[in-house]
């Protein structure tokens, strides 16, 4: 099931470089912002990388169900490594801020 379209927009903050990747593989076979995520960070960040190091990701991902305008489906998820457990952290957010994200084609 692809429940997404598009490719991954990766940007590097420090060389301020933005590239784009395909990730079909891992829409295919997770589902959700929190699925995506999970899976993209835990793909992209060492294992022994610092919270607060460069190595450290933050996966931005919406929900499959962004578009249907069905009620409570505007959900965005940010994953990343937690500073506090250096384990992976996901925070979820709904209200209007997923739909901007997900019109931008990422």
């Amino acid at each position: 099931m692809i429940h997404a379209e598009g490719p991954l927009l990766s940007v590097d903050v420090g060389s301020r470089e933005t590239t784009d990747e395909d990730v079909d593989d891992v829409l295919e076979s997770y589902v959700g912002g929190r699925g995506v995520g999970t899976k993209l960070a835990h793909d992209r960040i060492p294992f022994d990388a610092d919270p607060f190091g460069p190595d450290n990701s933050l996966v931005f991902a919406v929900g499959p169900l962004q578009t249907s305008m069905m009620s409570y489906t505007g959900r965005m998820s940010c994953t990343g490594l937690s500073p506090l457990t250096d384990g992976l952290l996901s925070s979820n957010a709904g209200g209007f801020v997923s739909r901007p994200f997900y019109d931008t084609g990422y």
